[in-house]
């Protein structure tokens, strides 16, 4: 049941009145108040306030979990509109559940949910939308989902992990910065009248004390300037163009843009086996596919594969012509060409790109933790020897 304001002429006097209705739709809506002699001249749903500023926003993992209830209806063969309205009285956080709303009025507007999904106000992957959209033209819309939130999970599993990785980089980093700006602010000082007396005093000593007693001087616009800074990066990372442009940057760099890459061609070979299992035709799956890769100049190549495939080139040739996969996926894909196994080995080239993320995650994390000690090592190392330096540069130095 939803609410909806409308608008009516009263019969006998001809007033325009005002009021609020609850129905299943607006149909239903007009059919109660025509029965009640009223001349209906709009009609709507109410509109439902949005939730507070203050409020924490909805979690990955409480998009999923409702995502995951959601196709666990559809395969109980429940129509999509009875799931939909369901998780609309669900008790969810109040994005989700002015997300399912919406899309329940999409739907009665006769909009597929694949489109309603986008137009939604809630940042979903772009590879969950062409799933579903798939789904609705293979008539498996239930597997699809399904193959979707799992691969959320996935992600959400990685991210967690990697974020639990950092944990102690981060304490590392921040004891370091700690220890930097204690040295700035207690020990240097001690030695600034050095710079006075000293006339030929070696660089870094002459950087390291003067960089002290700038910050001792001007520490209040430091931090204010350091956590404003901080606040617009934040700001500017909510912007979906400025994220894709720094995740097409990250892609090239040697050690994260080949696990950035593999990551992608194993969504790319997940949502492929879908598609394909579900018997949707090759060059939509393919077109479908290509749309969800994250890093631009790869999906470029996926479109030119598209166009190979449309011309009359096998995948397995059009993919291998484009560079897009390691030899080995490749020969996979022949293979499954040639038996009509397609979906199989797709889903194969995908284990074996979620292996090779997986060991690639493992080098990073690894990497990180050494790295930051030795960052956090040099920094203080170079501080403590400009004062020395500073110390050994002058005959008599009186503390």
């Amino acid at each position: 049941m939803v609410r909806l304001v409308y608008e009516a002429v009263q019969p006998g006097d001809g007033r325009l009145i005002k009021g609020e209705v609850d129905a299943g739709s607006e149909r239903e809506a007009l059919r109660k108040l025509e029965a009640d002699g009223m001349i209906v001249t709009d009609i709507k749903v109410q509109k439902k306030k949005g939730p507070s500023k203050f409020q924490r926003d909805v979690t990955r993992q409480e998009v999923v979990l409702a995502l995951f209830e959601l196709s666990t209806l559809l395969e109980s063969n429940v129509s999509i509109a009875e799931a939909v309205e369901s998780q609309a009285q669900s008790d969810y956080h109040p994005r989700l559940k002015v997300f399912f709303e919406s899309i329940s009025q999409r739907l009665r507007s006769g909009e597929s949910l694949a489109h309603a999904m986008e137009q939604a106000d809630l940042e979903l992957p772009e590879y969950l939308v062409q799933l579903v959209q798939s789904g609705e033209l293979s008539g498996g819309l239930p597997t699809c989902l399904r193959k979707g939130v799992e691969q959320m999970e996935y992600e959400l599993d990685i991210s967690n992990q990697f974020r639990s990785a950092l944990i102690y980089p981060a304490v590392l980093l921040l004891s370091g910065v700690v220890a930097v700006g204690l040295i700035f602010v207690l020990v240097v000082p001690r030695f600034s009248h050095i710079l006075e007396r000293a006339a030929d005093m070696p660089w870094l000593a002459t950087a390291v004390l003067t960089s002290g007693m700038f910050f001792n001087e001007y520490y209040p616009f430091l931090i204010a300037g350091t956590v404003a800074a901080i606040a617009a990066a934040a700001w500017y990372l909510r912007i979906p163009k400025v994220r894709s442009v720094i995740y097409n940057q990250l892609a090239t760099w040697p050690i994260v843009g080949t696990w950035l890459l593999e990551t992608e061609i194993a969504r790319w070979a997940a949502m492929m086996a879908t598609m394909t299992g579900s018997k949707v035709e090759l060059l939509t799956s393919l077109g479908l596919a290509a749309t969800g890769m994250g890093i631009e100049e790869k999906r470029k190549r996926l479109d030119r594969v598209v166009d190979n495939v449309r011309q009359g080139e096998s995948l397995s040739k059009a993919l291998t012509d484009q560079r897009v996969l390691t030899p080995t996926a490749t020969n996979l894909i022949k293979v499954g060409e040639k038996s009509g196994a397609l979906a199989p080995m797709l889903e194969s080239v995908a284990k074996l790109y979620d292996v090779k993320c997986k060991n690639r995650m493992t080098t990073v994390v690894a990497l990180i933790e050494p790295l930051s000690i030795l960052f956090i090592g040099i920094v203080i190392g170079v501080l403590v020897l400009g004062i020395i330096l500073a110390i050994t540069s002058i005959n008599t130095v009186s503390i």
